[in-house]
Order: structure tokens, then sequence, then C-alpha cells
């Protein structure tokens, strides 16, 4: 039971009252799956000492004093993800540098399939922002094919959080300076029996 005082409020204006405020502890990334988009989101990390929770609702999210977005949120524990929208600003493009496939022997033959993607990570703002880049980590479902991966640096192996699918990844973490961009070389090469299926993968 909520007792708000007096309030004045005009004929015909929907009017906010604030019931409570509290502050979290949080860190702030931009996260980026160049596959998928372009674009990164900006990110906040919660962390706090003790578990705390908050039931689902509507929120709005804003950054700077600007609406960036609406969105069904609730926290149960002591840490909890959210997502605050997409920034032009920060960005990662993946481009082809190379892509092949074929077969190679002739008694026992294998099929090979080779993405060589070039990865590039912008930083548009003009304060220096930390980014994790992701990418999907390749599942061969069968013990038969074997998968490779070779990238530039060299990333984590996690798992991305529910809402982006809670699928294992490759993970570059990257502090970036005002306007800098970097860039992420990444191959993956699949080998398997002639005879194996091979899903088409990301075109």
């Amino acid at each position: 039971l909520w007792s708000l005082g007096k309030r004045t409020i005009g004929s015909g204006v929907a009017v906010t009252m604030p019931l409570s405020s509290d502050e979290y502890k949080a860190a702030f990334h931009y996260t980026l799956q160049p596959s998928v988009s372009p674009l990164g989101f900006l990110t906040a990390e919660l962390s706090q000492d003790k578990a705390f929770e908050l039931p689902l609702g509507t929120a709005r999210f804003f950054v700077d004093d600007a609406l960036v977005g609406v969105q069904p949120l609730s926290v149960n524990g002591n840490k909890a993800t959210l997502f605050f929208g997409s920034d032009p600003l920060v960005s990662a493009t993946m481009t082809d540098r190379k892509r092949s496939s074929g077969e190679t022997g002739f008694i026992n033959k294998e099929q090979s399939v080779l993405w060589d993607w070039e990865i590039t990570v912008r930083n548009g703002r003009s304060r220096p922002v930390a980014a994790i880049v992701q990418d999907p980590f390749p599942d061969p479902r069968n013990d038969a094919v074997k998968i490779t991966a070779e990238s530039k640096p060299i990333p984590e192996q996690t798992t991305s959080s529910a809402q982006l699918g809670g699928v294992k990844v490759y993970s570059w973490k990257l502090t970036l300076n005002p306007g800098e961009s970097q860039t992420i070389l990444h191959k993956v090469q699949v080998l398997a029996p002639a005879d194996k299926r091979l899903g088409p993968g990301r075109m």
C-alpha cells in the first residue's frame, strides 16, 4: 500500500508518479553479434552482493535521459543482464575473406568447407567503449565431422545470455578508443566423410 500524499494532476494529462527508487551496481559494455546484425547493443551486467527481486512488469529504459526502449523486465537473484537498445555508433561488420568447399581423396573421399571472415569493430563515439563480439560456436552434431577454428585475437568460449539464445559462442572482449576500429580474423574449417550431409551453414 502506497501513500503518495496530495498531487495536482491537470485535466487530460497522464502523469507517472515515482513510488520508490534503488541503485544497482552494473558494468556496461556493448554486445555485438555481426553474423546477425552490425549494430551494438548497450548492455548492463548487474551484480549485487545480495539477491533481490523485481516482479515482471513493463520497464522503460533511458540513456542520458533519452528513452531508448520499452520491454518486459523481471529480476530474481543477484545477477541480471539488461539491454538498453542498439547504438548505430558502435558496430561490427563481418565480411568474407575466402570461402571454399570441395572433396579430396580417391577411395575415402572427404568433403571440406572453409569460412574465412574479417570482423571490423568500430567505435564512433567520443568516449572509449568496452565491447564483446560474439559468433556462434560450430556444432558438428556427429563424431565423424571435424571442426577446427583459428582466430586472431584468440577468443573465449562462453554462452550467450538467455535473451540472445543462450547458445555457445566465441567471445572477443575489446576496448576501443574514440573513433577507433579493430579487426578480428576468424576462420572455421569443417571436414567430413563425403557421404555425410552437411548443413548449408550461414550464407
